[in-house]
């Protein structure tokens, strides 16, 4: 006899005799809408066009197989089905009358998947039941930590006289460090003020001369009565005095308010080469080297 196979929420379940299958149909196990398929069938059927599976009284059985072929057993009318269900105990209708009686046996591989799957929502209640327990004992704990507070306010009072203090501390720094940025402010400001004053002076000295600069001429200046004169100025000492120089591209400073003052250049600073109030040439001095206002300079202490 063929064995037929059910498709019950894609999942495959048999052999079943069709005496078996019957019984699941009867129970409602198996419904219209699943899927089944005898074991020499290539491809699944519905429930429902099976017949005999679900309208005993007005389709055909469910079909056996055997030797000689497939046979289907005729329709009957309610009375002789129960003449033959009592001279044929096989048959599938006292099989299901049975399986109505009984309760469906623990050997049902549908009822059994189903059971399996009961423990996974048992363990979402037990992670329910888990979080309730730790807030809970969150809860505990702080009223716990709080009364302790209560009963003990003297330590909630050092802590707070503890914090007055830091805040007490840093205010007095504050209050030290403020007068010092303040003296910072105005020596910056007296700085600039001073060097806006020399810039001033410069300025006046240069509308008097009005001499436009010769950039190519040597840096080396012939002066009445001296052989040659090198006057220098670094841009550490006179910044302002060599801003304005650039900008108008001339220097009105005669070369004697110079005469006499020496400067100390480091090696490699920019300076400015001034005679008779002409800016000359931006060279560079060596280390160290002492540059007199007036008077020949020798050539190695200025590199052109």
């Amino acid at each position: 006899m063929a064995k037929w196979f059910c498709l019950i929420d894609d999942k495959q379940f048999g052999p079943f005799e069709p005496a078996k299958l019957k019984q699941l149909a009867d129970a409602g196990t198996l419904s219209p809408r699943h899927k089944v398929r005898r074991e020499d069938m290539a491809q699944w059927l519905e429930a429902n066009k099976v017949q005999g599976l679900f309208q005993p009284a007005r389709t055909h059985a469910v079909p056996t197989h055997s030797a000689e072929g497939v046979t289907r057993l005729p329709p009957t009318a309610p009375q002789s089905r129960t003449q033959e269900n009592a001279s044929d105990d096989n048959s599938s209708g006292t099989v299901a009358r049975r399986h109505r009686q009984q309760p469906q046996s623990s050997d049902n591989p549908i009822s059994q998947s189903r059971e399996k799957e009961e423990p996974e929502g048992m363990g979402q209640a037990t992670k329910v039941v888990f979080a309730i327990c730790v807030a809970i004992t969150i809860f505990v704990f702080g009223v716990f930590v709080g009364s302790i507070a209560f009963h003990n306010p003297s330590e909630a009072i050092n802590s707070g006289a503890v914090t007055a203090q830091l805040d007490k501390a840093d205010q007095r720094q504050q209050a030290d460090e403020q007068p010092r940025a303040d003296e910072e402010a105005e020596q910056e400001r007296q700085t600039d003020a001073q060097a806006g004053r020399k810039a001033k002076e410069v300025e006046k000295v240069a509308q008097k001369e009005q001499t436009t600069v010769s950039k190519g001429d040597d840096a080396r200046l012939a002066v009445p009565g001296q052989s040659e004169v090198y006057v220098c100025v670094t841009e550490s000492a006179f910044s302002r005095f060599v801003e304005l120089a650039v900008a108008k591209d001339y220097l009105g400073m005669a070369e004697m308010e110079l005469a006499g003052q020496v400067f100390t250049v480091p090696s490699g600073t920019k300076v400015k080469v001034i005679g008779r109030g002409f800016l000359k040439r931006e060279v560079r001095v060596m280390e160290g080297q002492h540059i007199g206002g007036s008077g020949f300079v020798p050539q190695e202490f200025v590199t052109m």
